[in-house]
């Protein structure tokens, strides 16, 4: 996994869009790759201090939830996701004390 590698380490920023989105050809969904990286995202990259998951149909409650524990996390997006309930949005803007900038749009 590339976000295991020492060089992810050092990411104070991540984007990532359109993850477990269909692709045409593709006969296997990646949904359930990509639930795996989020899973381990916030272990993986506790330093990251803006983090934008975007347009993620991979990305549920119980993931999104996880985010809440990245400690350095001042930036955090995750607009066109409308799977995600507002309990949710409601609980990261509670739980991440240190953010200044949040995109919740088309949640």
């Amino acid at each position: 996994q590339a976000l295991s590698q020492p060089a992810a380490r050092r990411l104070a920023s991540l984007r990532i869009s359109g993850a477990g989105a269909p692709r045409s050809g593709c006969d296997v969904p990646l949904v359930d790759a990509v639930q795996e990286v989020l899973f381990d995202l916030p272990a993986e990259l506790a330093q990251l201090s803006s983090l934008a998951l975007n347009s993620c149909p991979a990305l549920n409650d119980a993931l999104a939830e996880r985010l809440g524990s990245l400690p350095r996390l001042t930036s955090l997006s995750l607009a066109e996701n409308p799977q995600l309930s507002q309990e949710i949005v409601t609980s990261l803007l509670q739980r991440c004390a240190g953010l200044t900038e949040a995109d919740f749009s088309f949640c």
